[in-house]
């Protein structure tokens, strides 16, 4: 007794006839393999089954008559939790008996993507038929179903078919050979399956035809996606940490990462998958459509049963009925969407003043003008959006999508494709290099959003007092650098090396890290409820402890307010279109507005908006700190993240291909670029290559303060990178520059109320030989890994020191001491905007007699040399500190005196 209802699209099966090849075309990435009858045995189907519980190809398999048994099925079905991709298993005629058909059952009760199941002609009998009983009850995804040959008895044979009254997925249920089966049960399973095809072709119907209009009409949809910031010491695991979050192998023996390495991740109830390794990867506007779609479907949905409802409710007089009205396509609120502009809300503000819209087009308020600019702009936002709508009407905006890309779209079933992931997460991964080489760069790459993942080995906790010491100012430094950069942010700590440790020592690792939690004064640390601990444990090598840190950082991102957001399915096509742009991985700002006007995004406030929220997601890398930065576009970071990280690296873990270095004769070059931190422009365009990205890439570290020029001497061609001095193998970190104790004009700037990141002072030495090199006679700057002279002329030189919270600054001519301290606030600032998300916070304290007064108190008793001259500003002309915070770096430098 059988019945099939309805179809589907089927696999090329390529047949193989040795356990050998078998695993080659699963390896090879072959979409389906069928070995059948070859005597497998249980051995044989382990050896599969490990090779398909890491696969992320294969989406049939093929192993009846192989004499697997109930050993062999439970392998099949460990498998199954963790893969992601196998629609199809078919292993009948297998010896399995009940313990194999409970853990088949048991898996369809986790796993999400296996659609057919045949396990005919076995022994599972009524017991073990009971447990597909429970998997029609709770699967939502599996529809196909063979359990004839069985052993089944009739009445067990009768729950399984009503079962389907309540399953809506089911459309074909294999029940041949049943004993004592009657016309009635089979006249009832076709009812039942009859039933489900119905449904599912009508829900179909829906979904397709809510697709169509949103992709004719454009909507809002969930963004539905994070970003996970991977951080902490050099070596401690992050990156095996990322492999372990993707199921994929444990290698001891992983290279360390330069400077940041970016995934793409779609996560499933089963496990996380490199959306690379994806089968059928859809767009986003695609995948938002669909979400949309289906959000649509459901509102109707209950409509339709709420309705339903309220009609079977006796009607009275004195409460009319009500019938609730279906929920609307949600319409684009542009004054919402550049409320994120303006303060990151998903909501616009009470505050924001309304703008009437006249019935023959928008006016303007008579006091436009005299609004705040954030205001300003989220009414003219407005006004744009009425005028667009009024376009629309009259047929002068051409459609969101073409009809030929929506119906090919449509033919590709891309909606029923994406159906299955809508109630998933994606996260772009961010993971960070942990050397202290890349520290001055990773402040460009940390935002208000996602999770971070502060990475530590838990070995180094435990050991010997400096080792330890070591590992906790590591940890002290990331949770500082995380909530200079977010108040809000979740951090989890997690701790490596489990295997090692040893689950007795986790309560003396908590305690280390309870006092540099409470030390730091962050609230952001998650904390491990589930082992009461404020860390998470984790053996990379196994995997143990990666279920409940991947559980966790679902349960948070799904009550992010980002992730949740509804984001303009026009911004999402916009986004489609600017990463299928043919460039070398930038973009220039007016071709990204050119490609935003295409989708109907006319507004430069609403363009600045959409950037700004797919930079802070980690889709793109948009700077806007200066005009010459907001003017590109990275539309791929990993691109860029690779370029730089080509100049930015640590020469004990990141060496370069010298044999290249060798047939251009760069070893020298190569040598005083580990040495000094100089290098040159033959060095640079052997790395970057002799092109366009050259000057892109030479632009982007200029304005980011991670290179200047080195006019000094015969140096011709040569640029310093602050962040790479004193930190060569040959080097002595702890190499100081004294300035001359006579000197009086003397100063320190105090962080240490928060603390003073790394990547200041470099910046700070960046500006500082930036502007030395504009006077004709200035020395050649001495450099040191936190200590330099840079002189500016003949007779003035700066001596500027860091030592932990502290930058210390003597200046040699007491009469200039005004104007150069008023220089080194004016660069702290730039660097302030520009890099440190303005959250630093410093106080001055001056030399006077012998002593350090306070700013504040040294002007008001106007001590000598910082107060004595007619004014102490650096700045020139009518430029102002709030202008130079915008402005690129040659403007900056050249407006100082």
């Amino acid at each position: 007794m059988a019945a099939y209802i309805g179809g589907a699209e089927k696999l090329d099966y390529e047949h193989v006839n040795s356990l050998e090849r078998c695993l080659f075309c699963i390896e090879r990435g072959v979409e389906a393999v069928d070995l059948a009858d070859v005597q497998l045995g249980v051995k044989g189907a382990e050896k599969i089954a490990k090779v398909v519980a890491k696969n992320n190809t294969l989406l049939g398999l093929r192993l009846s008559g192989n004499k697997i048994s109930d050993s062999g099925a439970k392998s099949l079905a460990h498998a199954l939790y963790s893969n992601l991709t196998l629609v199809e298993l078919f292993v009948s005629n297998n010896l399995i008996g009940k313990s194999g058909a409970k853990a088949l059952a048991e898996a369809l009760e986790r796993n999400e993507t296996l659609v057919k199941l045949g396990i005919s002609r076995n022994y599972i009998g009524n017991e073990g038929a009971e447990y597909f009983v429970s998997v029609l009850r709770n699967n939502k995804t599996l529809n196909f179903l063979k359990l004839s040959h069985n052993n089944i008895t009739a009445s067990k044979a009768w729950e399984l078919v009503q079962e389907l009254k309540r399953n809506e997925t089911i459309i074909y249920l294999g029940l041949d050979g049943v004993e004592d089966a009657d016309e009635t049960l089979k006249d009832k399973l076709k009812i039942n399956l009859k039933k489900n095809n119905d449904l599912n072709l009508e829900k179909e119907k829906q979904l397709k035809d809510e697709f169509e209009k949103i992709l004719t009409k454009g909507t809002k949809g969930p963004w539905r996606r994070s970003k996970l910031m991977v951080i902490g010491q050099g070596r401690a695991g992050k990156t095996a940490l990322v492999r372990t979050l993707l199921n994929l192998p444990f290698k001891p023996d992983l290279k360390s990462t330069i400077l940041c390495d970016i995934t793409e991740v779609n996560s499933y109830k089963n496990g996380w998958r490199d959306r690379k390794r994806d089968l059928d990867r859809l767009d986003f506007t695609t995948t938002l459509a669909v979400r949309a779609a289906i959000a649509r479907e459901s509102s109707l949905e209950k409509f339709s049963s709420t309705a339903t409802e309220t009609r079977k409710k006796p009607v009275t007089k004195q409460q009319p009925e009500t019938v609730p009205v279906a929920a609307p396509i949600e319409k684009e609120n542009i004054q919402e969407e550049t409320a994120y502009a303006a303060g990151k809300n998903d909501a616009p503000s009470e505050s924001t003043p309304s703008v009437t819209i006249a019935e023959d087009g928008p006016s303007i308020p008579v006091n436009l003008l005299a609004l705040p600019p954030k205001e300003r702009a989220k009414a003219r936002a407005k006004m744009a959006e009425e005028r667009r709508k009024k376009r629309r009407k009259k047929g002068e905006v051409n459609p969101f999508l073409d009809r030929e890309r929506i119906d090919g779209m449509l033919k590709q079933q891309l909606h029923k494709k994406a159906k299955n992931r809508v109630t998933d997460l994606s996260y772009f991964i961010w993971d960070l290099g942990g050397q202290d080489v890349f520290y001055t760069i990773h402040h460009l790459f940390m935002t208000d959003y996602g999770v971070y993942y502060l990475v530590f080995d838990m070995r180094h906790l435990l050991a010997e007092e400096t080792l330890k010491q070591e590992s906790i100012e590591y940890l002290f430094y990331w949770l500082n650098t995380v909530r200079l950069h977010t108040t809000s942010a979740p951090i989890l700590l997690v701790g490596t090396f489990l295997d090692q440790v040893g689950r007795e020592s986790l309560s003396q690792v908590n305690e280390v890290l309870m006092d540099t939690i409470k030390r730091s004064g962050t609230n952001q640390v998650v904390d491990n409820l589930e082992e009461k601990l404020s860390f998470f444990p984790l053996d990379n090598s196994n995997g143990e402890g990666i279920e409940i840190i991947r559980e966790i950082t679902h349960t948070i991102s799904e009550k992010q307010v980002h992730v949740n957001k509804m984001v303009s399915i026009r911004w999402v096509k916009c986004l489609d279109d600017i990463l299928s742009q043919k460039s070398e991985g930038w973009l220039p700002l007016n071709k990204v507005k050119e490609i935003a006007k295409d989708c109907e995004i006319v507004s430069t406030t609403e363009v600045s908006t959409m950037l700004a929220l797919f930079h802070d997601l980690g889709v793109i890398f948009h700077l806007t700190a200066t005009h010459a930065l907001e003017n590109i576009v990275t539309t791929n970071p990993a691109w860029m993240i690779e370029a730089v990280g080509k100049v930015i690296r640590d020469e004990k873990f990141h060496m370069f291909d010298m044999e290249e270095i060798q047939k251009d004769s760069l070893e020298e070059e190569v040598r005083r670029m580990f040495a000094r931190g100089i290098v040159t422009i033959d060095l640079l365009l052997h790395l970057w290559g002799k092109n366009s990205e050259y000057n892109f890439l030479m632009d982007l570290m200029r304005r980011s303060m991670l290179l200047s020029d080195w006019n000094f001497g015969s140096n011709e061609n040569a640029y310093l990178i602050p962040s790479l001095v004193g930190k060569g193998a040959s080097c002595d970190a702890l190499e100081k520059i004294k300035h001359p104790n006579n000197i009086r004009a003397k100063c320190v700037f105090d962080f240490s109320e928060r603390f003073l990141p790394t990547g200041v002072y470099e910046r700070l030495v960046c500006l500082l030989v930036a502007r030395s090199g504009k006077f004709q006679d200035s020395e050649e700057p001495i450099l040191k890994s936190k200590s330099c002279k840079v002189s500016f002329g003949e007779d003035i030189a700066v001596f500027l020191e860091c030592e932990k919270d502290q930058l210390s600054l003597a200046i040699t001519k007491e009469e200039e001491a005004s104007k150069y301290l008023s220089m080194l606030l004016a660069m702290l600032q730039k660097i302030q905007f520009d890099a440190m998300s303005s959250a630093l916070k410093w106080y001055i304290r001056l030399w006077n007699d012998g002593d350090y007064l306070a700013y504040e108190e040294a002007k008001r008793k106007q001590v000598w040399p910082w107060f004595n001259q007619a004014g102490d500003t650096v700045i020139t002309g009518n430029a102002t500190l709030e202008d130079l915070k915008t402005a690129d770096l040659e403007t900056f430098l050249g407006s100082l005196k």
